[in-house]
């Protein structure tokens, strides 16, 4: 397996990550594909609160000794969060799903305009470097899929570790 830098973070991951947004519905599939993956050098798995229960699954997967072994990805439901303090309500729960203390890599989910105004205005850019200094989360990202300027506006915002497009 061939590692790489993984944006900013100083973080070595490998170049195939797995995704886990289309798990087998047998979970013990499931579980097996994810271990498969890392007993073959796949360090990086990328989830999100919205992806069915895939945050379970992958918290399922990562016991007995994989959680050590992977740098997990997920995304926070920017388009549920009400007021600031939700920001933290959604990642203690998707905390407890993956069965973990701290997510390496926390991205804000879909920074389209409705969610990144929203981002500004409840402002999780507290919200992130709280969780950094909390130990809750190591690095703090966000992904998007929307147009040039958009994205230009939100990279140039916040002193962003990770972009996924």
């Amino acid at each position: 397996m061939q590692y790489i830098d993984l944006g900013k973070t100083g973080l070595k991951v490998s170049r195939f990550g797995l995704g886990c947004m289309r798990f087998p519905k047998d979970e013990n599939e499931a579980i097996q594909m994810v271990r498969y993956a890392v007993d073959h050098g796949v360090n990086y798995l990328d989830t999100a609160y919205m992806y069915r229960d895939s945050e379970d699954i992958t918290g399922n997967a990562l016991k007995d000794g994989y959680r050590n072994k992977v740098i997990v990805a997920t995304k926070n439901p920017t388009w549920k969060i009400e007021k600031h303090g939700d920001f933290e309500k959604y990642l203690d729960l998707q905390l407890q799903r993956l069965g973990t203390d701290y997510i390496d890599m926390y991205l804000l989910h879909n920074m389209s305009h409705d969610n990144w105004q929203k981002v500004k205005q409840l402002d999780g850019f507290t919200f992130l470097d709280k969780m950094l200094q909390k130990g809750k989360i190591l690095h703090k990202g966000f992904s998007f899929h929307g147009t040039l300027s958009a994205f230009q506006e939100v990279v140039d915002s916040f002193d962003w570790e990770l972009a996924l497009i």
